[in-house]
């Protein structure tokens, strides 16, 4: 949603959060909202949330190289870096650069 795009940029990210929210609660298939979404929990460092965020939208859209390249940052800031290296894996094996 634009909106939430707006607030990110102005940095009012629980209010970006907010927005995209109501975006996917109106289109839940629509991996965008979810890729956004997780950009915002990213930088509100609710990186489980943006994990999870990040999957969903990479359920949604298997071909969607930026949800895989911050997936795979959330995933190093985690601390999870075996569970990274396996989304470059598959990431890579689909033909993807993230």
């Amino acid at each position: 949603m634009n909106l939430g795009r707006v607030f990110r940029e102005q940095d009012k990210l629980p209010e970006a959060v907010d927005s995209y929210k109501k975006g996917v609660a109106l289109n839940p298939d629509d991996a965008n909202l979810r890729f956004n979404l997780g950009i915002a929990y990213w930088f509100l460092g609710k990186l489980d949330d943006a994990e999870k965020s990040l999957r969903k939208a990479i359920e949604l859209k298997p071909d969607y190289p930026l949800a895989y390249n911050r997936l795979i940052q959330v995933l190093i800031k985690e601390g999870k870096q075996e569970q990274a290296n396996s989304v470059l894996a598959q990431a890579k094996r689909m033909g993807l650069r993230p």
